[in-house]
């Protein structure tokens, strides 16, 4: 019989992704952790979850976080689809609240 053990917590990541807009914080953030020292560069936050009346459902919570890669969508001719931008951060531990 083989059994599974807890072993040490990998590293993760979240991809964020967005209607493209003129905020420019998505690029910000890949900017300041190109410029910054490795420890300044890091980044903890949450990623919260409401429900239709405003009420919190579900609470993720990321420690140690730097953008990995900025992806904008390709523009295709005639294509009437909304532009997306994706941000993927890479996390050292993520905790669910």
């Amino acid at each position: 019989m083989i059994k599974k053990l807890p072993g040490r917590w990998k590293a993760g990541e979240c991809t964020l992704t967005r209607g493209f807009s003129r905020d420019d914080s998505f690029q910000k953030l890949i900017k300041n952790s190109q410029l910054a020292a490795s420890d300044d560069a890091r980044m903890d936050g949450s990623i919260i979850v409401f429900d239709s009346e405003g009420e919190e459902v579900k609470r993720y919570t990321f420690t140690n976080a730097w953008p990995k890669s900025l992806e904008i969508e390709a523009l295709k001719a005639g294509d009437t689809s909304v532009l997306t931008e994706k941000l993927v951060l890479a996390y050292e531990t993520l905790e669910v609240e």
